[in-house]
């Protein structure tokens, strides 16, 4: 596998993850909601954007 530098909301990625025997390799999906919300994302109403300092 090679690494991937340009990853997007959406896409399917392969992460490294505590697991009870030790780590695990799995695919997660990158996504602006937080682990937080608790509801459909139609009613996720918060500002996503990126911010950079110059």
């Amino acid at each position: 596998m090679a690494p991937e530098w340009d990853i997007r909301p959406t896409t399917d990625q392969w992460i490294a993850r505590r697991a009870h025997h030790g780590m695990e390799l799995v695919r997660a999906r990158w996504w602006l909601t937080p682990f937080w919300h608790r509801g459909g994302l139609k009613d996720f109403k918060l500002t996503t954007f990126n911010a950079k300092a110059e």
